[in-house]
C-alpha cells in the first residue's frame, strides 16, 4: 500500500489563515484493499466559494465497480460561486477489470455523485475514448493464422520482388498489429442521453450509460483495420508463379468477408464480444457540466464511478472510486 505524507499546518499559518478569512477542509480519500491509496490534502475555501483540486484518488476493487482503479479530476482551478452554475469538466478514468461478474448483465455507466444541497447536469457532448489490449484471441487468432500462412508464401526472395515489397511489408506490420490484440475507439454521446437520480440521503447523481455507442465504436476500428487488409490481400497478383488459392480463398472468402459484414452492421455475438472485452484494458469518459453549490458546504466532494446500471447507490459511493474536492 501506497503511503502519502502528512502536511502540517503551524499555529502561526492558522493565525495567517484566520485574519484572511479563509477556512481550511481536510479532502481526505480512504484507501482500499488491493493497493488503494490514501490521501490527504488541505483544500482552501473562502467567502465567494470553493476551490477545486487537482488531485486525483487512486479507487480499490470494491463492490458493484467494474475497474479497480476509477480516477476523477476537474478542469477548473477557480472558486466555484454559490447559488450560480459553474461549467466543470470532468473525467472519470477506469482500468483494471476488478468484479468480472458486474460486466454480464445490465448497461454499463459512468456516475459523478454531488452531495445534498449540490445540483449537477450535463452541458455538452460526452466524449468516450476506450482501449481493449487483451482478450481478442477468439476474433483474430483465426485471421493471424490464415494471414501467416499468406506471408509463408509470399515473403520469400523469389516472389516478394513481385508481389512488391511494400505490400509485403504492409501485411507484415498487420500481422504484428493483429497478434498485438490491441484496438481503441472513440466517440461522443449526447447530454440529452445523461439522466440524474436523487438518492435517499439527498445526494445526486449524473449517469451515462456508455454502451449504446461502445459496440459500433469498436465494431468501426475493428472492421477498417481488416477492410484494409481484405483491399491489400486481393491486391496481390503472382503472374501464376504460385498458387495462392488454398490458403487465400479461406482466409477471404471464409473468415474475412464475413466478419467485415458482422462488424459493419454492428450487431451479433462478435460487437456484443467486443464491448465484454472493453474491460480488458482502459475506458475515459469526460462529461461537461454544470455545477450548483448552495453555499451551505465548505467543500463539496465530487465522486466518480464506473458500474452497471442496477448497481449504482449510496453504498457504491460511499466506498467511492475517484474523488475529486471542490
Amino acid at each position: 500500500m501506497k503511503k502519502v505524507g502528512k502536511t502540517l499546518v503551524s499555529s502561526v499559518q492558522r493565525k495567517r489563515m484566520y485574519k484572511a478569512k479563509k477556512m481550511w477542509v481536510i479532502a481526505g480519500v480512504v484507501g482500499l484493499a488491493f493497493g488503494g491509496v490514501t490521501l490527504s490534502d488541505f483544500v482552501s475555501v473562502d467567502q465567494n466559494g470553493v476551490h477545486i483540486t487537482q488531485r486525483t484518488a487512486e479507487a480499490a476493487a470494491v463492490d458493484s465497480q467494474i475497474f479497480s482503479d476509477v480516477d476523477t479530476t476537474a478542469d477548473v482551478t477557480e472558486p466555484l460561486p454559490a447559488n450560480q452554475a459553474t461549467n466543470v469538466n470532468f473525467t472519470v478514468t477506469g482500468s483494471g477489470v476488478a468484479d468480472v461478474s458486474a460486466v454480464n448483465t445490465g448497461s454499463r455507466e459512468v456516475a459523478l455523485q454531488v452531495p445534498a444541497g449540490t445540483d449537477i447536469t450535463a452541458n455538452g457532448p460526452i466524449s468516450v475514448d476506450v482501449a481493449v489490449t487483451g482478450g481478442l484471441g477468439t476474433i483474430l487468432d483465426p485471421i493471424v493464422n490464415g494471414l501467416q500462412g499468406v506471408l509463408n508464401l509470399i515473403d520469400t526472395p523469389l516472389t516478394k520482388p513481385i508481389v512488391g515489397a511494400s505490400t509485403v511489408d504492409k501485411l507484415n506490420a498487420t500481422l504484428d498489429n493483429l497478434k498485438n490484440g490491441a484496438i481503441t475507439a472513440q466517440y461522443t454521446i449526447d447530454p440529452s442521453e445523461a439522466t440524474v437520480t436523487t438518492l435517499p440521503d439527498g445526494s445526486q447523481y449524473l449517469a451515462v450509460n456508455i454502451d449504446g455507442g461502445l459496440g459500433t465504436a469498436l465494431s468501426q476500428t475493428l472492421s477498417g483495420t481488416l477492410s484494409d487488409l481484405l483491399d491489400t490481400l486481393s491486391s496481390i497478383n503472382l503472374l501464376g508463379i504460385v498458387n495462392l488459392d488454398p490458403v487465400l480463398s479461406p482466409l477471404v472468402d471464409n473468415l474475412l468477408t464475413p466478419l467485415i459484414s458482422e462488424l459493419t452492421t454492428g450487431t451479433g455475438d462478435t460487437v456484443n464480444q467486443l464491448v465484454d472485452l472493453s474491460v480488458l484494458g482502459s475506458t475515459s469518459v469526460t462529461i461537461p457540466t454544470q455545477v450548483t453549490p448552495d453555499g451551505t458546504q465548505d467543500s463539496v466532494s465530487v465522486k466518480g464511478a464506473i458500474a452497471r446500471s442496477e448497481l449504482i447507490n449510496v453504498d457504491l459511493f460511499a466506498n467511492s472510486a475517484g474523488t475529486t474536492p471542490l
